[in-house]
């Protein structure tokens, strides 16, 4: 399963903030963190995903990637679930800045380690995933997020042919994102 990513309270997807288009040469899951590097040559809009260095962090706006969950495979309710979608290989995804006090919902995948209500989540060198930790960061970081919340995104309402429950309910945290 992939990252479930949820970005209701993030002041570019309600203000008609800034949206931009990434390329990367790997798949890469929703709730990814990136930066953006150069233009890719012959575009005009399409810039370079780069993963997170020490000095991107310390430094530069970081990017979440987040794009409408489309799955063409129609043959089965189960390939719809939004745990399913990844966003692929050399095609280009929309990208948002990250600020402080916006607001993202992600499940477990958008992490290494576990998160817990009242853990940090910080930005890491060579990883698109946030890493908890237990105390908040005092240096080397523009952002850091704190998990304030948790939550299931939905009860399963039917029991599927194969055994399985749906749709599929996701443990869902909230990541605040602090201005260091």
């Amino acid at each position: 399963m992939y990252t479930v990513c949820n970005t209701v309270k993030v002041k570019n997807t309600n203000r008609g903030g800034r949206l931009y288009s990434a390329l990367l040469a790997s798949a890469i899951e929703n709730g990814s963190i990136i930066f953006l590097g150069g233009l890719v040559a012959g575009e005009k809009e399409i810039r370079t995903a780069v993963v997170p260095t020490t000095a991107l962090i310390e430094k530069e706006t970081p990017m979440l990637v987040m794009t409408p969950e489309i799955i063409y495979d129609q043959s089965r309710k189960a390939t719809q679930a939004l745990g399913n979608f990844i966003n692929p290989a050399n095609k280009s995804f929309p990208v948002i800045p990250l600020e402080a006090f916006d607001e993202i919902e992600v499940s477990a995948e958008a992490f290494v380690g576990t998160p817990v209500v009242g853990k940090y989540a910080i930005l890491d060198n060579a990883s698109t995933k946030l890493k908890i930790v237990d105390t908040a960061p005092t240096t080397g970081h523009v952002l850091y997020g704190k998990i304030t919340s948790s939550r299931k995104s939905a009860m399963p309402t039917f029991l599927g042919g194969n055994g399985t429950l749906f749709p599929t309910a996701y443990d869902l945290f909230n990541v605040e994102f602090i201005k260091l």
